[in-house]
C-alpha cells in the first residue's frame, strides 16, 4: 500500500505485471496456481497459436513488448532507490551469524558427499571440513516460538554467538 501511495503509477505496472505472469502460468501450466509445468525434460506444454497471440498483440492484456519496457524502467528505478536509500536498504535486516554448508576435497561447494565446514559472520572458519556424520557432535538446533524452522548452532559457541544460516546463500558464502 505505501507503494501505491507514494508512486500510483508503479504499483498499478507492478500489479499488472503480475497478471500478465499469472497468465503465462496459466498457459503453460493449465493454471495459476498448482499447475503442471516442469516435466523430466521440460515443460508440460509450450503455447498454441492463439495464445502466444494473445501475449503479443496487448489486446485484452499488455503486450510482452510493454512487460520488457517496462521491467527495464523497473530496474533503472531500483537503480535510482538504491542510490538514494543506499545506506538503508545495504543494512536491512543485516545481522551477524555464521554460515554453514558442505565442501568437497578441493574446497568448492558439495550438495551431497562433502564435509562440513562453518564461518563466522567475518569469514573466519569455526568449523574446519568435518564429516556429515558428526554433525550432532558438533551441532545443537534451537527453536523460536515464532518459526517453524530450526536454528543450528555450534556447540562450542553457544546458541547466541554459534547460530548458522544454512540455506541457498549461506551454502555459497563459506567457501
Amino acid at each position: 500500500m505505501a507503494v501505491a501511495v507514494e508512486n500510483r503509477e508503479l504499483a498499478v505496472k507492478g500489479i499488472t505485471m503480475r497478471r500478465f505472469g499469472q497468465e503465462i502460468i496459466k498457459a503453460v501450466a493449465g493454471k495459476k496456481i498448482h499447475g503442471i509445468l516442469a516435466v523430466p525434460g521440460g515443460v508440460h506444454k509450450t503455447f498454441t497459436q492463439r495464445e502466444r497471440d494473445f501475449f503479443l498483440d496487448g489486446k485484452e492484456i499488455e503486450s510482452i513488448d510493454t512487460m520488457i519496457t517496462w521491467s527495464q524502467a523497473i530496474v533503472d528505478f531500483m537503480k535510482g532507490y538504491h542510490e538514494k536509500n543506499r545506506k538503508l536498504l545495504d543494512e536491512f535486516a543485516e545481522f551477524p551469524s555464521g554460515h554453514l554448508g558442505m565442501v568437497n576435497e578441493n574446497g568448492g561447494m558439495d550438495l551431497y558427499d562433502g564435509k562440513l565446514r562453518a564461518i563466522d559472520s567475518e569469514g573466519n572458519r569455526t568449523l574446519d571440513d568435518v564429516s556429515t556424520d558428526l554433525y550432532e557432535q558438533y551441532f545443537s538446533e534451537a527453536v523460536a516460538q515464532w518459526s517453524y524452522m530450526k536454528f543450528p548452532y555450534l556447540k562450542s559457541l553457544g546458541r547466541e554467538k554459534g547460530w548458522n544460516r544454512v540455506g541457498p546463500l549461506a551454502r555459497i558464502n563459506y567457501v
